[in-house]
């Protein structure tokens, strides 16, 4: 090919000749670029790959319960996700899949139909026990290895979960929530009264028997005659000829006296009767019987009889309140208990047996985290105290049921605390249990505790030092170590605790010591000092970028499901040294391949003396390099309103960020994950300082190059939607908001929600309550307190209903012009949807600009949700921003 030289002698070529020579060379220059523009992988020409769609979340499967075999090799594993329905629209169930932990090779999926949950392996290793349920009551199914399809074990009216095998196979444990009315019938004894003013015994009414004469034979001085008592010993009738007198067989009677109607008798004389007698050969004696008991129900009757027919009312058509909770179907409270079962051998054959399971807990009160002990003949549990009502769950105990004899003793009382979670080391002697201080129980956190079973020992705290709260623990099959998982910094990480490493030089092998014998006889109930605390060493094992979604472990490896940045869910083997980490599953590989996920970093700010911390995601500015928009997304808060899991966070974060926005996620003070300092800084505070923290990381973030300063949408859920109303009712900076189930009148609020004490706890007392608290939670480094004084009394305290006024956006709404997006779930329990109609008839009336969405059937958490209504949700987040805050062209 000839081309034109770029030379000196080029010069000399005409302008007609260098035009011909440079046509061929331009064309093959365009057909280069646009082949290489064709080419995969080619940069040039090329789009990034597709960010998160909103339909992905039909897609996502959610490992969740992990139960390894007892030998190792296998993992059974619950995995929860999307599944069409025959109408053409999804729901969501739990498949039960098992795999070898050495991997390479696929999960087998052991469920098909149906949902299937809580795994429990049989000692042999050759079958599980699944829950499963039938005509929507959960039931126990057994399912063999070796093939066939699952048998169903339990036929409870009231559902059986929580299978837990018992140490030789032959028993298997379930709970089970009994209705009152059916708890009744099954002690045979009425339940305490909890109603003002009434009593169990005010609808008996009882007479006192009636004494009736009795003719006996003189001779033998048997029962000859009841006189005016008729069959069944009821009182005959007038006209009924029972009331004829009966004289003894084989006695000469005169005519005159047959047929003598005891009515008669009452016109004789004394003598006369005696005569009477005597010629009868009958002794006069008396007896008494119990009177029929007045059984009438009428609303018409005397006040027992209407008490009667009020008590008998269905209760579909009346819901009737006496205790703090208002979540029981139709007011009637149930009790959670313990079953056992004794499992037969043809248990999983074509035709098993089902076994009539047996009440092992008595009582009108909940039993909870039942944990075999070796013996196999008894289970230690959580108990609320006996027959109360009276915030029970904050006064746990644990107690040893004797599984034979049903005898139920305590075993572990301490002042102050509510005990949880028993968990016991494979030799049966140590338990751990979780300890939850009743003094400020929103802001101090739960601590592991190690008790010995023979109760010569005092119980020992050993996660003061661990500045978290605690999520599950369990032993390690050696007793050796407690592995933890805990919120931290929007993640849910591991952490391995030793709490039998001796501090000295001294080595450790030799395995698990046990506590030190500190009384000669065994005690059951204690006070704290600090001789029952110590810390123990631990180090994190997995780190918060990771969510650990269930695990479980042996001597040698670690098997758990984890949430990690590029991956929403996957099951994974370690080895205990937590260093040579590799997937099992691929549930969400193939979706996830081919999208681009966004990187997080996190930020940090100071605000009030506070460092507040934030996950900032930029935007994919891949096609546009104009600034982008910036969304705060408002996380954390008091436990209790904290709505966001890893998951969700995870989504809205990498859907947002997708769509060209700047994404920056804010946990104010009071959340979880930082610290119990931190947490306990919003005490009388949800909305001026939690709103600083916000500002002061906005401010921090939008001096970025690539972030637009001046549009800012801000959205919530939970707590974070109230601090988002809060923030535009006090700044114009914001374009847009978006509040999903937030609390918007705290008075209010106070009445409404099931969260219990919440509002009580963090504004020092009830709404009523006119004067301010002695003290404050929040942990101040002043020297007194460093010497273990109390601090002084602070003057800045508000009375509750002033703090809580402070803290409501509901009072500003006037001043809210920021257009607003409310969305609620219609079964919301935790912040009621009237809440959300409130603020929504504020602004309407107000002419504000605000729409309100409301998803029947959805909780606090976006519990019970379908996946439509999930890809709802995040579109429409996303829409309404757009109308106010609009992402760059290209990603529009």
């Amino acid at each position: 090919m000839r081309t034109c030289c770029i030379s000196a002698s080029a010069r000399a070529c005409s302008p007609t000749e260098r035009g011909r020579r440079e046509t061929p060379a331009l064309a093959w220059l365009v057909l280069l670029i646009i082949c290489a523009a064709l080419l995969p992988g080619t940069v040039v020409g090329q789009s990034s790959p597709p960010p998160l769609q909103a339909t992905d979340l039909r897609k996502v499967h959610e490992v969740q319960d992990v139960a390894l075999s007892p030998s190792g090799r296998n993992v059974a594993y619950t995995v929860r996700r999307a599944v069409p329905t025959p109408d053409g629209m999804r729901e969501y169930q739990t498949h039960l899949f098992v795999t070898p932990t050495y991997g390479g090779t696929q999960s087998r999926l052991l469920t098909r139909t149906g949902s299937a949950s809580s795994p429990a392996w049989h000692p042999d290793g050759d079958r599980i026990a699944f829950v499963r349920p039938v005509d929507g009551i959960p039931q126990i199914f057994l399912l063999s290895l070796s093939g066939g399809e699952p048998d169903q074990l339990t036929s409870t009216p009231h559902g059986a979960t929580q299978p837990r095998w018992g140490p030789r196979g032959d028993r298997l444990l379930f709970s089970s929530d009994v209705p009152r009315p059916a708890l009744r019938r099954l002690l045979g004894k009425p339940p305490p009264s909890t109603r003002p003013g009434r009593s169990p015994q005010d609808t008996i009414r009882r007479a006192p028997p009636r004494s009736v004469l009795v003719l006996r034979s003189a001779q033998s001085f048997d029962p000859v005659d009841t006189l005016a008592l008729g069959p069944n010993n009821r009182i005959a009738p007038v006209n009924d000829t029972s009331r004829v007198l009966r004289p003894p067989s084989g006695i000469a009677v005169p005519d005159r006296l047959r047929g003598l109607r005891v009515d008669s008798l009452r016109l004789l004389s004394p003598d006369s009767l005696r005569t009477v007698f005597d010629r009868l050969q009958v002794l006069p004696d008396t007896t008494q019987f119990p009177v029929v008991p007045d059984t009438a129900a009428t609303p018409d009757g005397d006040l027992l009889q209407r008490r009667r027919w009020l008590d008998q009312r269905p209760p579909a058509q009346q819901h009737v309140f006496t205790h703090p909770s208002l979540d029981d179907a139709a007011g009637i409270p149930t009790y959670q208990h313990y079953f056992r079962v004794d499992v037969p051998e043809t248990a999983t054959t074509d035709q098993p047996l089902r076994p009539d399971p047996q009440l092992v807990t008595r009582g009108y009160r909940s039993f909870r985290d039942a944990a075999w002990l070796p013996s196999g003949s008894q289970v230690v549990v959580s108990a609320d105290p006996a027959d109360t009502t009276a915030a029970p769950q904050r006064q746990s105990a644990l107690y040893l049921v004797d599984l034979d004899s049903y005898r139920l003793s305590r075993l572990l009382h301490i002042d102050g605390y509510a005990l949880s979670h028993p968990t016991v080391t494979t030799d049966g002697t140590t338990l751990a249990f979780q300890a939850q201080p009743l003094t400020d129980p929103s802001y101090e956190h739960a601590e592991i505790g190690l008790f010995e079973i023979d109760g010569r020992s005092d119980p020992t705290l050993l996660t003061t030092s661990f500045d978290h709260e605690i999520g599950t623990f369990q032993w390690s099959p050696n007793g050796w170590y407690l592995y933890v998982t805990a919120p931290v910094r929007g993640g849910r990480p591991l952490y391995r605790f030793a709490p039998f490493a001796r501090t000295d030089t001294a080595s450790n092998s030799g395995g698990r010591t046990s506590l030190r014998d500190d009384h000669t006889a065994s005690r059951d109930s204690f006070s704290l000092d600090t001789t029952m605390t110590r810390t123990v060493p631990y180090d994190r094992v997995l780190p918060p970028s990771q969510a650990v979604q269930g695990i479980d472990i042996t001597d040698s490896k670690a098997v758990y499901g984890a949430f990690t940045p590029d991956n929403p869910s996957e099951l994974y083997t370690n080895t205990v040294s937590f260093n040579s980490e590799k997937r099992l599953s691929r549930h969400n590989v193939d979706w996830t391949q081919p999208r681009y996920f966004r990187t997080s970093e996190w930020v940090q700010a100071w605000h009030d003396g506070l460092s507040v911390y934030g996950r900032l995601t930029p935007p994919d500015r891949s096609l546009d390099a104009t600034r982008a928009p910036l969304v705060v997304l408002l996380r954390g808060g008091p436990a209790p309103l904290t709505a966001s899991t890893p998951l969700t966070a995870w989504t809205e974060r990498q859907y947002l960020s997708g769509r060209g926005y700047a994404v920056l996620e804010v946990w104010p003070r009071g959340s979880t994950g930082f610290g119990e300092a931190f947490r306990r800084h919003n005490f009388q505070d949800w909305g001026p300082d939690p709103a600083g923290d916000v500002r002061a990381l906005v401010d921090s973030v939008t001096t970025r190059s690539w972030v637009a300063p001046n549009e800012q949408a801000v959205a919530g859920r939970g707590y974070g939607a109230t601090l988002a109303a809060w923030l535009v009712s006090r700044t114009d900076r914001f374009d847009a908001a978006v509040a999903q189930g937030g609390v918007y009148d705290l008075n209010a609020f106070f009445g409404e929600s099931n969260a219990g004490t919440l509002i009580a706890d963090q504004f020092g007392g009830p709404p009523w309550r006119s004067t301010p608290p002695s003290r404050s939670p929040i942990i101040r480094p002043t020297p007194l307190f460093s010497a273990g004084l109390l601090p002084a009394p602070d003057t800045t305290l508000q009375a509750p209903a002033a703090a809580l006024s402070r803290s409501a956006p509901i009072a500003r709404t006037p001043r809210i012009d920021t257009p607003m997006l409310l969305l609620h779930g219609g079964a919301d329990r935790r912040t009621p949807p009237a809440q959300t109609e409130m603020l929504y008839r504020h602004l309407q009336r107000q002419s504000h600009p605000v729409e309100y969405v409301r998803y029947p059937g959805v909780g606090h958490a976006f519990e019970g949700a379908t996946p439509t209504q999930r890809i709802d949700r995040l579109v429409r987040l996303q829409e309404f921003l757009a109308r106010y805050v609009p992402p760059p062209p290209a990603n529009r």
